[in-house]
């Protein structure tokens, strides 16, 4: 058993090839949109077996010509043509016995990347210093059954039960990483929404709405014998947050609930491929979702919330299991209070979400996994009136008032398939699921309560201040009264201009 180690940038090119399991690898940095990105292939072959690359020695070589079934090798001088008549004419001894020749990108003349060739029988020309193989061109996935493919940095099989941190993990020289951006403002600008049954209209806008940061992606996959023992996704954030501030103008009388939701945009990150052998296809779907209803009364409501996961944070997605391991992935939640400016009823739910989707074909075997962070807005508000003051904290005592039950949170969540049959998921997972505790509020409107009506000041001496009996309420009718509704509650999909 023979081990061989290939070592990528994620534009497929090969670094370097080594040849056997103590053979000490090294390569520079290349670069992926800015940042290193490197894939390492080992490949195990049974003792009939062994690998070779061309690039490794093409200074030494005057020509290469391949078709599908053969290989013509010839050599610009006569010591390495010996050499290399020595090192390969073992294929010739047994039948079974098989070399795996790789060309390098464009040295077959027609080849756009590296083709790995199958040779069962070598003849060599003394005259020319040829080497004129029986070789087959293949795939990788059929020449190589057993093998480790790491992409990025990863956690491999001594963190299979447990998530260490990947600084915590001893690294070769040649690992590196790679960043996947999440620093994305939505751009949202006001969207309307009508009924026109129902004379209901919504606007809504969210400048201060996206998300900031990166996070560090990973890929493992071990075979033995064709079949997957192992299959990892990893991610790391770094500097991650979200943040949705939005606002909404309702105005109408609706009995019903009205919802809507759409995506905002649908972000490919630079793919990753090694042809034959991996390509990696992140994607980032930020969408938006809305509920109202009922709704009586007119006015505007705005409300905010920020998230932020640590860089301590961890996550390995197990393919196989399926199951994820995560460390310190609860998100850090900061809300805004509700802010209403007009007398109304209605029940709000705002939220939005930012999936990560993940999928990787690697040697015929297909992977796909998501993550999506959905933090959630909502609120009651509800409209009563009162001749002392509606709002204890009030402190002009308005005869009206909105209550707020405002709440807020965020839910994290994982989601594994197949992925040639993405619709029915292997497992969905809950990584965190959140519920902030926000204190109700009340915001007065209207006329303001006469002095009279207020509960009766001390002066010094203990005796009540004067106030004149003429003193009343400001008629209530100055300000319009919402009527105060209960409803059964239906579905209903409005209009989106």
């Amino acid at each position: 058993m023979s081990r061989t180690m290939f070592i990528w940038n994620l534009k497929g090119k090969i670094l370097s090839i080594g040849l056997g399991v103590s053979q000490l690898l090294t390569s520079t940095t290349a670069s992926q949109n800015g940042q290193p990105a490197f894939a390492e292939f080992a490949v195990e072959t049974d003792d009939d077996t062994s690998v070779v690359s061309m690039e490794r020695f093409k200074s030494l070589l005057k020509s290469v010509h391949c078709t599908n079934t053969s290989m013509a090798v010839n050599f610009k001088n006569q010591k390495s043509f010996e050499y290399t008549k020595r090192a390969w004419n073992w294929v010739n001894d047994i039948e079974r016995n098989t070399l795996i020749v790789v060309a390098g990108t464009g040295q077959c003349g027609w080849n756009t990347h590296r083709v790995p060739f199958a040779v069962s029988k070598i003849e060599f020309d003394d005259h020319t210093k040829t080497a004129n193989l029986q070789a087959r061109r293949s795939e990788w996935k059929d020449v190589f059954h057993s093998f480790e493919l790491s992409v990025g940095r990863v956690a491999k099989e001594e963190v299979h039960d447990a998530c260490v941190a990947p600084q915590h993990i001893k690294r070769k020289e040649h690992q590196r990483t790679m960043t996947m951006s999440f620093d994305h403002p939505w751009n949202l600008p006001q969207k309307d929404f009508s009924t026109p049954e129902d004379a209901f209209s919504l606007t809504l806008s969210c400048d201060q709405c996206g998300t900031k940061g990166s996070f560090e992606l990973g890929f493992y996959l071990r075979n033995e014998n064709h079949i997957p023992k192992a299959a990892t996704f990893t991610l790391t954030p770094h500097g991650v947050s979200a943040r949705i501030g939005p606002k909404l103008t309702l105005s109408g009388d609706l009995t019903e609930e009205y919802s809507q939701q759409f995506d905002l945009a649908k972000i490919p990150i630079y793919g990753y491929s090694i042809p034959g052998v991996l390509d990696l296809g992140p994607e980032i779907v930020f969408s938006f979702g809305i509920s109202v209803g009922p709704v009586a009364g007119s006015a505007s409501v705005s409300s905010g919330i920020d998230i932020s996961l640590l860089d301590s944070a961890e996550l390995k997605i197990d393919l196989l299991s399926p199951h994820v391991v995560h460390s310190g992935w609860t998100p850090q939640v900061r809300t805004e209070p509700v802010k209403v400016d007009a007398q109304i009823e209605a029940g709000i739910n705002i939220h939005a979400k930012a999936a990560i989707q993940l999928a990787a074909e690697a040697l015929g075997h297909g992977f796909a996994a998501g993550i999506n962070l959905k933090p959630v807005l909502g609120a009651t508000l509800s409209l009563s009136e009162s001749t002392a003051g509606v709002c204890a904290k009030d402190k002009e005592h308005h005869v009206f008032g909105v209550h707020v039950a405002p709440s807020a949170g965020v839910s994290l969540n994982a989601e594994i398939t197949r992925a040639s049959d993405k619709g029915n998921p292997l497992a969905k997972l809950t990584i965190a699921d959140l519920r902030e505790a926000i204190p109700d509020a009340c915001v007065g409107f209207g006329p303001i309560v006469a002095k009279s009506s207020l509960p009766a000041k001390r002066d010094s001496s203990g005796r009540a201040s004067s106030q004149s009996d003429a003193d009343s309420l400001s008629t209530a009718s100055s300000s319009s009264h919402v009527r105060r509704r209960h409803h059964k509650r239906h579905h209903h999909h409005g209009k989106w201009h």
